[in-house]
Order: structure tokens, then C-alpha cells, then sequence
């Protein structure tokens, strides 16, 4: 009895232990990151390429360098084209620090109103330890701002203001392969005030982007598909992330560019489908339908590191299941999947370590070098095959559910 006694009050300092290591882990890393950064912001210097070449009636598309963004993305980076690079590097620290603090809100209107402050504390800490977040801020990318414009559409939507929604949703489609799932998603559930606030927000800017260029709508939206048909989604350098399957299945398919690229198009379109037979078949399912989209949007096309800060809405329902007791094991193996984000093994190998491919060919480097892709993907089947096994009625939706 004593021992027994003894081993529990050592198990309860260890755990004390590690959630203090933890949440020093994420102040380095928020310090690391706000430190580093005004003397980075490599992704901010395209920004304002693109901002500048607009407001300069340079037609990138066909004239300039490509970055892949849509075009309407230029009038919102406009802004940029009138102060210094070293000026907004600075701001833009700011605006991603912002952006990081909106998402926790939006996260407690959405799911954490009663949670406990240790709850929250240790979401805050999460986001600020993980490896996208420091490349985000870092690089001066807008990943985090685009996070906080969908969850902030998602809090607009419960509160029936569904105009303001779309609006969101429309402007985070500027980084649309990270939001386009959700904008599918609303669709899907036929809201329609949502979806023509999105639609009208993109034609919107995308024909102000036009006329001050002296195009057609037309002819800036063909130019723009065009220009994306010609990127490979499996093996191109320029548009190749960490967590996208693409170049993992170039990878096993011996470098056969299109085997690769039609499975990677099956797998994307069974995805899809398969998303839409399970939602349908557990529709009051909502927070688990947006964990899952989530992991979608990160395999199913090109992102870098810093894109899955999205990561933080599937760990908030993930922590509400904890807090409320609710599938409790699948709450926990998920946050401890999620928490590899927190090193991104591909990323220190690759950018800290520097170790070229051909030294991780071996089936262990391989995996190293896939291994968010993995769980990211991995993550998505099994929320689907949890969601279709879930009882009706049962899948850990609370009474204030978005449903």
C-alpha cells in the first residue's frame, strides 16, 4: 500500500514537472520566434513583390514571377507597397501575434466558455510551441492571420450572422488552399448566405485587381488556372510542402510523376466523397466534420510548415472532448499526435540539420522525412472511420453545438 502510495506521488510530480517543462518549451518558442523574425521575413518580401507589382500595373501572371496566390491576394497586399520592408517586418510580428490571440479567443466563444483557465492556458501554450508557428512569425507568412479570419467565421455563423461569415470566409481564401474544404464544407450544408458573401467578397476583389490592370475578369481568372495546371502537384520544388502526399507518392511511385499525380488526384477526390457520405451519415457530428476537414486541407495539396498552424482546431476539440470527458482515449491519442508539430522532425531535418535526401533514403529517413504527412493523413482516415462507427446521437457534440 505504501509503495503504491509512493509510485502515485512520484507519477504526480512527473506530470507537474512536464507540464512545466511544457509550458517553458512554448515561451521559448514564442520569444525565439518574436526575436528572430525582424531579422527574417523572406515570405513577406513576396507579399510585398506582389503588392507593388499591382499597384505598379505589372501583371505578374504573365509578366512577372509567380507565387501562386490568387489574384485578387495582390489588392490586399497593396498596403504594403507603402512602407519599407524593415518597417513591416516589425508590423507584421504585430499582426501575427494579433492574429495568434484572436484564435484562442475565437476558440473559447466557440467551444471553451466553460472550460478551466488551465485549458486554455494550455491550448495558448500549444499553438506558441508548435514549429508553424514559428515559422509563420518568422517568415512573415499569413497563416495565422487566415486561421483567425475561419475561426472567426465559424463564431460569426453560431450567432447567425452568416453575412459577416461569408465576408471572412471570402478573405481567407486568399490563402485558399488551406480554407477551400470549409468553403466547400458550408456548401455542402447549403448554407447559401455564407456562400455567396464568399463568392461576391472574391469576384469583388478579384475585378478591382482586374481593372487596375486593364483585363477582363475572364481573362484574369484563365490566366491564373492556367498558370496553376502547370504546376505539378507532386513534383514541383517550387510548390512542394511537408504535409501534402504528393511528393511522398512521387517518392514511391520511383519518381513516376503521373502514376503519381493520378493517385494523388484519386486519393483527393475519395476523400472528398468519402467526407461527404460520412458527414451525411453523422451530420450532428460538427466538431469532429471540422477536425477532419482540417487534416484534409493539409494533404490534400501543397503547404508548407507554416500552414499547419490549422492544426490548432482540431487540438481545440480535441482538448473540449478532454475537458468534458468525452471520447477521452481518442482526445488524447490525438494530442499526442499533434504534438509532434511541436519539433517537426522533416523540417529539423531537412532546414536545421541539413541533410540532403539522398542521406535519408534509406526506410527510416524516408519515414523521418513523411512523417507529418503521415499523421496528417493517417489523422483524417481514422476521424472518418471513427465518425461512421460513432452511434447516432452520440459524437460529443454539446448543447451549444454549431451543428
Amino acid at each position: 500500500m505504501v509503495n503504491q502510495v509512493t509510485q502515485s506521488g512520484y507519477i504526480s510530480r512527473l506530470f507537474v514537472v512536464a507540464k512545466i517543462l511544457f509550458l517553458l518549451v512554448a515561451l521559448a518558442s514564442l520569444i525565439y520566434a518574436v526575436v528572430t523574425a525582424p531579422f527574417e521575413g523572406k515570405d513577406l518580401a513576396y507579399f510585398q513583390d506582389i503588392g507593388r507589382a499591382w499597384t505598379a500595373g505589372i501583371y505578374q501572371t504573365g509578366e512577372g514571377v509567380f507565387y501562386g496566390q490568387p489574384p485578387f491576394t495582390a489588392v490586399l497586399f497593396s498596403p504594403l507597397a507603402v512602407l519599407s520592408f524593415e518597417q513591416w517586418r516589425v508590423i507584421f510580428i504585430g499582426l501575427n501575434l494579433v492574429a495568434a490571440g484572436l484564435i484562442l479567443f475565437f476558440v473559447k466563444q466557440l467551444w471553451g466558455a466553460t472550460w478551466p483557465a488551465k485549458a486554455h492556458l494550455y491550448l495558448g501554450a500549444y499553438l506558441f510551441s508548435i514549429a508553424p508557428f514559428r515559422v509563420t512569425v518568422r517568415y512573415g507568412q499569413i497563416s495565422l492571420i487566415v486561421t483567425a479570419l475561419m475561426l472567426g467565421a465559424l463564431v460569426a455563423r453560431t450567432r447567425n450572422k452568416k453575412v459577416l461569415a461569408g465576408v471572412l470566409v471570402g478573405l481567407s481564401l486568399c490563402k485558399y488552399p488551406l480554407t477551400l474544404p470549409f468553403f466547400l464544407y458550408f456548401a455542402l450544408r447549403k448554407e447559401c448566405k455564407i456562400v455567396a458573401a464568399a463568392i461576391l467578397i472574391v469576384a469583388v476583389l478579384t475585378e478591382v485587381f482586374a481593372v487596375r490592370l486593364g483585363l477582363s475578369l475572364v481573362a484574369v481568372t484563365r490566366d491564373y488556372i492556367e498558370a496553376i495546371l502547370h504546376t505539378s502537384p507532386v513534383n514541383d520544388p517550387l510548390f512542394a510542402g511537408r504535409t501534402e502526399l504528393g511528393p511522398l507518392l512521387f517518392h514511391l511511385t520511383e519518381r513516376n510523376e503521373e502514376l503519381a499525380g493520378a493517385i494523388n488526384f484519386a486519393l483527393v477526390v475519395g476523400g472528398m466523397l468519402s467526407m461527404v457520405i460520412v458527414f451525411r451519415r453523422r451530420p450532428q457530428c460538427e466538431r469532429l466534420h471540422l477536425a477532419a476537414i482540417a487534416f484534409f486541407s493539409l494533404w490534400y495539396v501543397y503547404h508548407r510548415t507554416y500552414d499547419s498552424v490549422l492544426c490548432i482546431l482540431p487540438a481545440a476539440v480535441f482538448v473540449d472532448f478532454l475537458v468534458r470527458k468525452v471520447f477521452p482515449r481518442l482526445a488524447i491519442f490525438s494530442l499526442a499526435v499533434l504534438s509532434l508539430f511541436i519539433i517537426s522532425v522533416p523540417g529539423l531535418l531537412a532546414d536545421r540539420l541539413h541533410l540532403e535526401v539522398e542521406r535519408l533514403a534509406d526506410p527510416a529517413g524516408v519515414l523521418a522525412l513523411n512523417l507529418e504527412r503521415l499523421l496528417v493523413f493517417g489523422m483524417f482516415c481514422w476521424l472518418l472511420v471513427f465518425l461512421w462507427r460513432t452511434a447516432p446521437g452520440h459524437c460529443g457534440e454539446a448543447k451549444d453545438s454549431t451543428a
